[in-house]
């Protein structure tokens, strides 16, 4: 950055180890550092407290204490926080010593409906992705509950299953659709991997959700 001739005007940086580095980039370069942490490292180690995780534990798999540290850094050097929600504003970085309420934004997840929303023409790629959930679905022209993530633990997979099998409304309205990463055969993929499809096969089993829910691999 300092070979070149035009320095940019922010960094903006996300979770603790890009604060940790663009905090050392802000202060070095004088750029102003926007800081957006997402997962806090004081809540996850709050949260995993409650649920009996043991202190050593914690930090043997987290090292919590040096992320902790480097979102403190990264707070501290930040010329302007985002956060997506007024209560992790108010509740979570209100844990951190560095943290300053006024340099915080707010901004909603979320799409402006006015830039985009569904086209009515077919085209190529809509057959293509008709013909990837036709296997799955039985009325395939039903407004899709969309999911899509890494077939992980955290990111609580099952509990959509489990409110959607036992919701008649939402069953008689949409379909729902798993987009999960790719896989070629389920028994190849890691352990976590494995559990979190075999928790959704057993899921749509229970509460024979058979035409209704698609999990395509790729």
């Amino acid at each position: 950055l300092q070979k070149e001739s035009h320095l940019p005007d922010w960094i903006h940086a996300h979770y603790a180890d890009a604060g940790y580095v663009g905090s050392l980039v802000s202060r070095r370069l004088g750029i102003p550092l926007v800081f957006t942490g997402h997962s806090l490292g004081r809540e996850k180690q709050r949260r995993l407290l409650a649920a009996g995780v043991d202190h050593d534990q914690i930090e043997q798999t987290y090292s919590i204490s040096k992320r902790i540290e480097a979102e403190e850094l990264a707070l501290s050097h930040s010329n302007l926080l985002i956060t997506s929600t007024r209560q992790e504003s108010e509740d979570q970085y209100a844990r951190y010593g560095s943290f300053d309420s006024s340099n915080v934004e707010t901004i909603p997840p979320g799409v402006d409906s006015n830039r985009f929303y569904p086209v009515n023409s077919i085209d190529q790629e809509e057959k293509d992705v008709e013909k990837m959930f036709q296997p799955f679905l039985n009325d395939i022209s039903l407004a899709p509950l969309l999911a899509i993530s890494r077939a992980v633990r955290r990111k609580n997979i099952p509990a959509l299953l489990e409110a959607y099998g036992r919701s008649p409304v939402l069953q008689q309205r949409h379909n729902l659709i798993l987009i999960l990463g790719c896989r070629d055969d389920s028994r190849q993929l890691e352990k976590q991997q494995r559990d979190v499809f075999q928790q959704i096969f057993e899921l749509v089993d229970k509460y024979n959700l058979y035409g209704k829910v698609a999990y395509p691999k790729h």
